[in-house]
């Protein structure tokens, strides 16, 4: 923020992927922030070249997954508070959709005949249709409806979203001992699937990842041979 843009060269871009404790992660959208205005930089001929952008290295943090006993344990708190909580918890681990997928679901995405909800605003900004197993259906139907509150997951005499799920559920599981993020109920729903069976290619639609890359990330929770199986079923013949 001190330099004048023909002044960022390589060592500043290296000193902004560099910066001691800022994620790895955090470090590489600076950059690619600050490119993007080296280059509209250069379209307008204020400077004459751009230098290249280094990367910080990022690490994925390692998965654990949560038991059972764990989930059974976080869906037991949050039902003792009333309300409509411990269904969503149940969702997450049934769908694999995200916190704010959940959070954010209505009525109107779930079609409990054709056992699928639809998913029209998603990380990748894209529509995606995640299929419900007759367990997950099981767990929409026993939630209460109102005419007049498009949300599935719902409190209060008004009917209102909820909120701040992620600090909320983050006291609630604190509570009751569960240890992992509620985000890793994602993780368990992907190996459950594949160990159930399921098809790599079709979990990263469900999932929608955009690299099959990462949804092969799951394939080191699986034995050789569901691994084979995983990566058979629903494969392109070439």
């Amino acid at each position: 923020d001190h330099l004048e843009v023909h002044a960022v060269d390589k060592r500043a871009l290296s000193t902004i992927a560099r910066r001691p404790g800022v994620s790895p992660s955090t470090c590489n959208r600076d950059v690619t922030a600050v490119m993007s205005v080296l280059k509209a930089c250069e379209q307008w001929g204020w400077i004459a070249d751009i230098p290249t952008a280094p990367r910080a290295r990022e690490r994925r943090t390692p998965i654990v997954l949560p038991t059972s006993a764990e989930v059974d344990r976080l869906v037991a708190r949050c039902a003792a508070t009333g309300g409509m909580l411990h269904h969503l918890v149940m969702l997450l681990r049934q769908t694999g959709v995200r916190l704010e997928e959940a959070g954010g679901l209505t009525w109107a995405q779930v079609d409990l005949a054709r056992m699928a909800i639809s998913l029209p605003v998603t990380k990748r900004n894209r529509l995606r249709v995640v299929p419900l197993t007759g367990t997950a259906v099981g767990t929409l139907r026993k939630l209460p409806r109102r005419l007049d509150v498009p949300w599935v997951f719902w409190h209060g005499a008004v009917g209102s979203r909820y909120l701040n799920l992620s600090s909320r559920l983050a006291v609630l599981a604190s509570q009751a001992g569960y240890k992992n993020k509620l985000h890793d109920l994602r993780h368990l729903y992907a190996v459950e699937y594949l160990r159930g069976g399921g098809s790599i290619y079709d979990l990263q639609k469900i999932l929608g990842h955009k690299s099959l890359r990462t949804t092969e990330g799951y394939l080191d929770f699986l034995t050789p041979d569901e691994q084979i199986a995983a990566q058979r079923i629903g494969a392109k013949s070439s």
